[in-house]
């Protein structure tokens, strides 16, 4: 059971943050490395890339992608009871205000205070608002094009391979 919570927090973690993952709930990735490109996050940004997450709908997008993602881990994990999934959607949304503050490091060390204050604009300009209110949605939709784009390639090498005597197992 902690190994499937290990792992819907971290899926929630890669989609807040547009990553995708595909590891089992068994086998959780490990924390990656710091990025050597990443500078140290300047704390005076804090309150500008909390502004810029707030007008983005950051914590709407990985709530929506959380909730796209369990009927999947649902079917993939049978014996987990429901009320399992039902507490753990509603910790998810009793916690996003916790996510949202792991996530302004991450960008305040990425974007200087000019453009924090250009990304909030957009984001309150009326094509930027409407941009975060699809973008959960666009999201989804991408990911399900992206499976689909990869099974068809994935069928497409078994083909090829299987054409040329290659024994799949």
């Amino acid at each position: 059971m902690r190994s499937v919570l290990a792992f819907s927090v971290l899926t929630l973690s890669a989609r807040a943050t547009g990553a995708q993952t595909s590891a089992p709930p068994s086998a959780p990735a490990a924390p990656a490395a710091p990025s050597a490109s990443t500078a140290p996050a300047d704390t005076s940004n804090y309150p500008l890339v909390r502004q810029f997450l707030e007008a983005s709908q950051a914590a709407t997008v990985a709530y929506r992608a959380v909730e796209a993602s369990l009927p999947g881990q649902r079917a993939a994990n049978p014996q987990i009871p429901e009320a399992f999934w039902t507490e753990f959607l509603a910790e998810v949304k009793a916690g996003m205000p916790q996510l949202v503050e792991r996530l302004v490091p991450i960008y305040a060390s990425r974007f200087s205070p000019d453009e924090l204050t250009q990304l909030i604009a957009f984001y309150q300009s009326p094509v930027g608002k409407h941009l975060a209110e699809e973008q959960a949605s666009i999201g989804l939709e991408s990911m399900r094009a992206g499976q689909l784009w990869g099974a068809e390639i994935g069928a497409q090498v078994v083909k090829h391979l299987t054409e040329q005597g290659v024994v799949l197992h």
